[in-house]
């Protein structure tokens, strides 16, 4: 759930860095990376594009659907390595 006051992004980025090194992830690894990761398991899993964009916010489904191509891309990587 949503806090009640806006934290700002460089406490989340802060956090983290601090998190990160713990955890032994590529410096690469960007936060908002993982909310990608989500949203393009979502599309993978067969939620419907409008349920998925309203679970990421986007303001069109033109954004939702940039994912689309992300999703099929790995998919077809994985049905290639599978052959």
């Amino acid at each position: 759930m949503p806090g009640r006051k806006q934290i700002s992004r460089r406490v989340i980025s802060r956090f983290w860095e601090q998190l990160r090194t713990p955890l032994q992830l590529e410096k690469e690894l960007k936060f908002y990376s993982l909310r990608d990761s989500g949203i393009i398991e979502k599309i993978r899993n067969g939620i419907d594009l409008i349920t998925v964009m309203q679970l990421a916010d986007h303001s069109s489904l033109e954004i939702t659907n940039a994912y689309v191509k992300l999703a099929s891309r790995d998919a077809n990587k994985e049905a290639m390595k599978k052959f």
